[in-house]
This record gives structure tokens, C-alpha cells and sequence, in this order.
């Protein structure tokens, strides 16, 4: 299967993965999957949503003068901007928070504990009150709110944010059994 969802991403993001970040990106999702149920699928369209598979992308709050905003795009030096505070989303899966920025550097480098976190923090929403009430889709839906906008994320039921990462991830999916079918 791992092969299939490699060739699926190739022909899904072309412009974002190569062979290898392919297969170094399914992979973690993967492994993520084995521990958590979060499918693959799944979690490989977070990350395209989140970063476009792009391991140093980076939003963090910049402030000057007593003003801050939120700031987003590629990060890969040791040290965070200047200026730059918490909150963090580090990497492929933007995960993060309120992390020290070595957490930041690490979540960062490591494309398998990115998706791992990614994954956790996912079935963390999903087993919020309000989410774990729910079944199938629509749980999984009310997890990716509250993935992708927080508290407030799990009340919205106009949040497009679902619905994208499921029909991103059904394309993955058809694409896959497409190859197994060639």
C-alpha cells in the first residue's frame, strides 16, 4: 500500500514532492497511522493543507512595537526570528503551540515525530466532548475543527477546513487504487 499512496502523491502534488520526499512523507504518515488510526490519507492531506510537505514551514507571532501578527513561511535556521514569540506551528503538520523554539527546531527536523504529533494532537480533538459524541465522518470532522481553529474551530460548522482535508485526501485515496488497478 505504502508504494500505491507514493505514487498517488507524486501524481497528486507534483509540484511539492519529489521520489523521495514522497516516500519519506508516507512513510511518517504511515507510522503515524499504526499508532493513532488516523489514516494515512488523512493526515497526508493536513499536510499538504498545513505546508505544502514543506518540513521548515513556520508560523509564529511577530511583534514590533507593542503590535503582533501572525507571519507564516519557510524557517530552517537555528535560531527563530527576531522577534518572533510564541505561539509556534512548526513543520510539515504545523503542530506546535505554546512550544519553546527547540521544540520548534526538533518537530522541524523530524518529519516522523511531526506526523506523529500531528496525529496525536488530531485524536486529542477528536476525543474532545463535543467531537467523541459523534460518529464516523462527522467525528473526524468536528477533530479536524478543532484541529484546525481550536475551541472556537470546534463550534464553527461553516469552517471549510474539513471538508477540504477530506476531499484532498479522497483524491489521495482514488489515486492510489487507481495505480492498483494499472
Amino acid at each position: 500500500m505504502a508504494e500505491l499512496l507514493i505514487l498517488a502523491l507524486l501524481a497528486f502534488a507534483p509540484t511539492y514532492v519529489d521520489q523521495a520526499t514522497a516516500g519519506t512523507n508516507v512513510e511518517a504518515a504511515t507510522l503515524a497511522f499504526r499508532d493513532t488510526d488516523i489514516p494515512a490519507e488523512v493526515l497526508l492531506a493536513m499536510a499538504y493543507v498545513e505546508s505544502r510537505y514543506s518540513p521548515t514551514s513556520f508560523s509564529r507571532m511577530m511583534c514590533s512595537k507593542g503590535k503582533c501578527k501572525r507571519v507564516t513561511g519557510e524557517w530552517d535556521k537555528p535560531e527563530p526570528p527576531e522577534g518572533a514569540r510564541p505561539t509556534f506551528y512548526c513543520g510539515i503538520m504545523q503542530v506546535g503551540g505554546d512550544v519553546p523554539w527547540e521544540q520548534c527546531r526538533t518537530l522541524m527536523t523530524d518529519i516522523r515525530l511531526n506526523y506523529l504529533t500531528g496525529a496525536q494532537h488530531l485524536k486529542k480533538w477528536m476525543s474532545d466532548p463535543r467531537c467523541r459524541a459523534l460518529k464516523g465522518e462527522e467525528r473526524m470532522k468536528c477533530g479536524l475543527r478543532g484541529y484546525g481553529g481550536g475551541y472556537p474551530g470546534i463550534a464553527n460548522l461553516e469552517m471549510t477546513y474539513p471538508n477540504r482535508i477530506l476531499s484532498i485526501a479522497a483524491r489521495i485515496r482514488r489515486l492510489a487504487s487507481k495505480r492498483s488497478n494499472a
